[in-house]
């Protein structure tokens, strides 16, 4: 009984902390794509005056 218990938990952990850590990369990836294209944006800009 508490064997299946426990092995439930760490499962619905262990879900929890890969969703957790998916979300934490998506986020970063948006993030350092945001900020790549507004350098990139704002170089154009200065060559192109």
């Amino acid at each position: 009984m508490f064997k299946i218990i426990y092995i439930r938990e760490i499962q619905h952990w262990l879900h929890s902390l890969r969703f957790k850590v998916s979300f934490t990369i998506v986020l970063a990836v948006f993030i350092i794509g945001t900020i790549s294209f507004i350098v990139t944006t704002k170089q154009e800009r200065t060559n192109y005056n």
